[in-house]
């Protein structure tokens, strides 16, 4: 016997009865996100582009002419340039990477942590986590990526099995959060695919919709008025999506793994007992 979820609305409530006290604080957590987003972004982008115009391109060209040693009728100076420009590109990647699963660390360890830390102390902790979070994304997105080419219907399958693994990966490695995920929503896929999708469609789909099309309502197309007020629209979304929408869904995600947990528990317990 499987004890039930609990229903859609009772878990809507409970999300939001989790996440209003703490809206200011989950957004200046998401603003502090973007501003060192952006900071480490520019310096790799600055150390991108010095690959050509500074001594440091040195560097660069240096790995790129290692590269294709074996290869000499090849190694000339627009060569080594490319390889060494795509050695660059490899690493900004790899950095992005990197703060991606810093900054996913740090949202769910201030989500699922009971009281209030400070936005330095949740950065803080959430250091040690990034080989974690790191490799997890790397494989979930490889194990999704390839199951979404063979027809579809496997990465969707995959998506909704893993979609605990960001909260597990908390206290487990990347491949043990992804076991952990996958073992708590096999035999409820749907009833727990189906809700977050729900929350995802209420949070951010329908919502962007709405604004898409708002203009349309008060303003004339094709004027400066119009593509000023879309302009403005999409601003104001993009602001309310990342600091607003985003936490709550990240926020009734953690509701639903708790609540799928308990009733786990339950039927756990219910088994013994009969």
């Amino acid at each position: 016997m499987t004890t039930q979820l609990s229903e859609i609305h009772t878990l809507f409530q409970k999300s939001w009865d989790d996440y209003r006290p703490r809206m200011s604080y989950y957004a200046l957590l998401t603003l502090a996100n973007i501003v060192i987003e952006l900071v480490i972004f520019t310096l790799c982008s600055l150390a991108l582009v010095a690959t050509l115009h500074t001594p440091a391109g040195n560097i660069s060209r240096w790995i790129g002419s290692k590269l294709i040693l074996s290869q000499q009728a090849i190694a000339t100076p627009v060569t080594t340039d490319f390889v060494g420009i795509g050695v660059g590109a490899f690493l900004f990647l790899v950095c992005a990477f990197v703060v991606s699963a810093w900054m996913s660390a740090a949202h769910w360890i201030a989500i699922t942590e009971p009281s209030v830390l400070k936005i330095t102390t949740v950065l803080r902790r959430a250091l040690p986590l990034i080989p974690r979070y790191f490799g997890l994304q790397i494989l979930r997105n490889l194990i999704v990526g390839i199951g979404t080419l063979f027809l579809l219907i496997p990465g969707i399958l995959f998506a909704g099995f893993f979609a605990f693994a960001d909260i597990t990966a908390i206290k487990n490695s990347s491949i043990a959060s992804l076991k952990a995920s996958h073992a708590m929503v096999i035999g409820r896929w749907w009833a727990i695919a189906g809700r977050l999708m729900l929350a995802g469609l209420l949070a951010i789909v329908i919502p962007q919709i709405i604004l898409m099309f708002l203009p349309n309502a008060f303003i004339k197309p094709q004027s400066l008025a119009y593509s000023i007020g879309a302009i403005v629209i999409y601003v104001l979304y993009s602001v309310l999506r990342v600091c607003f929408l985003r936490p709550w869904y990240m926020v009734f995600k953690n509701v639903l793994y708790e609540d799928a947990a308990r009733s786990k528990s339950q039927s756990h317990n219910s088994t013994i007992a009969n």
